[in-house]
């Protein structure tokens, strides 16, 4: 019973930060008492963990420059057409780091850029 005590007495004391992130994500019934959790609160709690994925995605996020350095050196290496070795390239910047296909093709170009200038 602690720990329910502990969280009615948070709730009392940073019920002005609670608006505020009731407000931020245009909530009217969330974020509740601990009594009183409902889908708003789940819906809230939700939205909160995607906005805090996207933060920590950007913040560890190498950049197009970087993971054109990535490229193994057997795509580098492998003696078919362009089409194919492009083909190749994007579908392993796709794979490994989970890039959609418009930001395989910027790595790809930064790295043919790179390529052909050194």
């Amino acid at each position: 019973m602690e720990n329910v005590s502990k969280m009615e007495q948070y709730y009392e004391e940073n019920s002005a930060e609670l608006a505020k992130v009731r407000e931020a994500y245009g909530m009217r019934s969330a974020p509740n008492r601990h009594s009183s959790i409902n889908f708003h609160d789940v819906k809230l709690f939700a939205q909160a963990s995607i906005d805090l994925c996207q933060a920590i995605d950007m913040a560890f996020d190498p950049g197009d420059a970087r993971l054109a350095t990535q490229l193994p050196p057997e795509i580098r290496k492998r003696q078919v057409s362009e089409i194919r070795r492009k083909n190749a390239a994007l579908g392993w910047l796709k794979t490994r780091f989970g890039v959609s296909g418009a930001r395989a093709e910027r790595v790809f170009a930064l790295y043919m850029a790179h390529k052909l200038n050194g």
